[in-house]
Order: structure tokens, then C-alpha cells, then sequence
């Protein structure tokens, strides 16, 4: 006589849990945010990304990659950034207002996704596939003032992917050039991602090493 072998309930609920787990891409949040640096009344714009809400902690807010908008750069499809097109790119306007936004942060590995209002915000590759959704998240944002800057960071969009903040703000080879927008590439030493002390250097030669930093919140 074959004696069949007794299976619970709570472990075959406990099995087909772990072969959903292991079989299912595993998935994160990152937050998606335009950051404004002020000095006087030049406004500079880059852009940031977290794994959820920015924290209200300008050490922390300081010492996150950016970033830079290519909006307004000629050359900019040969550059690594963002670019922002519609009124929602704009610091108040609702994000839901944006037409579409480039993420073109990294050759090694090919960090580039087209998010588009026409397509429902999702990750567009280069190779037509997506990468994951977006949706329009404004709240959470941030306001600090460190020494004479001022930096107001507002979240437009929360994405869901296999890519979290962390692999999006990896420096590696194959970003933009910190030095010489026209130099010779194969002399250029490219990164993906600034730190806000090179960026303030590049974009208004100077230094912000030992200011005040005062935190507050919007």
C-alpha cells in the first residue's frame, strides 16, 4: 500500500510563498528630485535621488550625488544628466505638468530612461523595453541654507524598479566631464554623479568646505 505523505495547509501556503518570492523580481523605491542651488540670484539646477523621501538633514542632503540639468546645454545628448521638458520642471508648478524627463546618468552600466507622460511615466531603455513605473510624488521636499547658498530640493516622481538610489548615484565611468565640456574624450576623466563640493566648484569656483549649515522644512 502507497502511503501518501501528509502536507499541511501552513506549509504548502509556506512553500508557494517562497517559490512567489525567489521567482519575482525583487523591486525598490527611489525618489526622484529637482534640487535648487541659489548663491545671490543665480540659481543653479541639478538633480537628486533617494531612496524614499529626502531627509530633513542638510549633512545628509549635502553629501548626496547630483546631478546636472541639461536643459540648457547645446551639446547636451553627448553629456550625462537630466533634462526637463514641460512647465512641471519648474520648482512650483505640479510635476504632472512635466511632458518628460531624461535620465541619462551612466554608460557603465547603461543607466538612460525616458520617463514620458504619454507612456504613463514608465522607464523607457534605449532599447524600447521598460525598466520599471513612475508616478508623479510631489511633497517631502527640503529647504536648507549652507553658509550663503540656498538649497531648496522638491521630489517630483517616485519610481518602482529593479534600480535603486544607490546604483543610480554609484560614480563610475562614463558620465559627464567635470573639467572640460570640449575636451578630448579619450583625456577626460568622466563620472556620473557630482559631489556638491564639485559641483559648486565647477559652477561658481569656489569652495563650501567648513560654512554654517542651518536645516529647515517647507
Amino acid at each position: 500500500m502507497l502511503v501518501q505523505p501528509f502536507v499541511s495547509a501552513s506549509t504548502a501556503l509556506l512553500s508557494a510563498a517562497s517559490v512567489f518570492l525567489f521567482s519575482t523580481p525583487v523591486k525598490a523605491n527611489f525618489d526622484v528630485y529637482r534640487t535648487e542651488i541659489i548663491w545671490g540670484n543665480r540659481p543653479s539646477i541639478v538633480w537628486q535621488f533617494w531612496e524614499a523621501q529626502a531627509p530633513n538633514d542638510c549633512p545628509r542632503l549635502f553629501k548626496q550625488p547630483l546631478f546636472e540639468e541639461l536643459n540648457n546645454k547645446p551639446n547636451w545628448d553627448s553629456l550625462w544628466g537630466v533634462k526637463c521638458t514641460g512647465s512641471g520642471c519648474s520648482p512650483l508648478d505640479p510635476p504632472g505638468n512635466i511632458d518628460e524627463l531624461r535620465l541619462k546618468l551612466n554608460r557603465e552600466p547603461l543607466l538612460d530612461w525616458t520617463l514620458s507622460k504619454n507612456r504613463g511615466w514608465s522607464m523607457i531603455g534605449r532599447d524600447g523595453n521598460s525598466y520599471g513605473d513612475c508616478m508623479v510624488f510631489p511633497q517631502g521636499d527640503v529647504t536648507c541654507w549652507f553658509g550663503g547658498y540656498h538649497i531648496q530640493s522638491r521630489r517630483k516622481f517616485r519610481c518602482l524598479s529593479r534600480f535603486t538610489a544607490d546604483d543610480l548615484n554609484r560614480p563610475a565611468l562614463g558620465g559627464r566631464d567635470l573639467a572640460d565640456e570640449n575636451a578630448d574624450s579619450a583625456t577626460r576623466v568622466l563620472t556620473g554623479a557630482m559631489t556638491f563640493e564639485q559641483f559648486i566648484g565647477k559652477e561658481y569656483g569656489t569652495s563650501p568646505a567648513g560654512l554654517e549649515i542651518r536645516p529647515s522644512v517647507l
